[in-house]
């Protein structure tokens, strides 16, 4: 028996782990949502990796939800002829423009905050940049037969399903394994 390959059969194969079928569907729709959700936090597999690649038309700071809307979380921030920028905390950003508040010389360091990517020194108008990041992979539906996760990391949806699960099934003495089995899972995907 394969992986399932629509939503529906998601649902089915949840009802099945947990042998489950007096409870609506919606309830192990909600399970899958939230696996979903949990995985988008929990995963930085090589499938959820993508570049954003544009030339800078305006200075700091640059809205990642309006270039970017499938925008997880950062990986590396390049702007072109120089070495990756630095991932910086709000705090040693800010720090670092006190310190020399001049905004010359090449860009050094970023940090997101508020959904915002601000780069310092800012990059020239007309600089090149690539923002590599984690993108947010949209959750199975009755549109959305199949994700990232289905296809990839069908195993890990399983388990963090299963997980999510437990509001329905109360205390399950399987949860133990579940969860040891997607911590496995997880870590093996996420080695970086």
């Amino acid at each position: 028996m394969g992986w399932p390959t629509d939503y529906a059969g998601w649902i089915t194969r949840i009802k099945e782990w947990l042998t489950q079928y007096d409870l609506p569907d919606a309830s192990f729709g909600y399970c899958i949502d939230a696996a979903n959700i949990r995985l988008n936090r929990d995963l930085n597999s090589q499938w959820m990796e993508k570049t954003y690649s544009f030339v800078t038309a305006d200075t700091n700071p640059i809205d990642l939800a309006t270039i970017v809307p499938d925008f997880n979380r950062m990986r590396l921030v390049t702007v072109a002829g120089l070495p990756p920028l630095y991932a910086k905390s709000l705090q040693e950003f800010k720090l670092a423009m006190a310190e020399d508040p001049s905004d010359g010389g090449d860009s050094v360091m970023y940090v997101v905050n508020g959904m915002k990517l601000s780069i310092w020194p800012p990059p020239a108008i007309g600089s090149a940049i690539d923002i590599d990041y984690y993108m947010m992979v949209p959750a199975l539906s009755a549109s959305i037969a199949s994700n990232i996760f289905s296809e990839k990391h069908p195993d890990a949806l399983l388990y963090a399903a299963l997980i999510e699960a437990t509001p329905y099934i109360g205390e399950d003495e399987r949860l133990d394994i579940w969860s040891t089995m997607y911590g496995g899972i997880r870590e093996s995907i996420s080695v970086t």
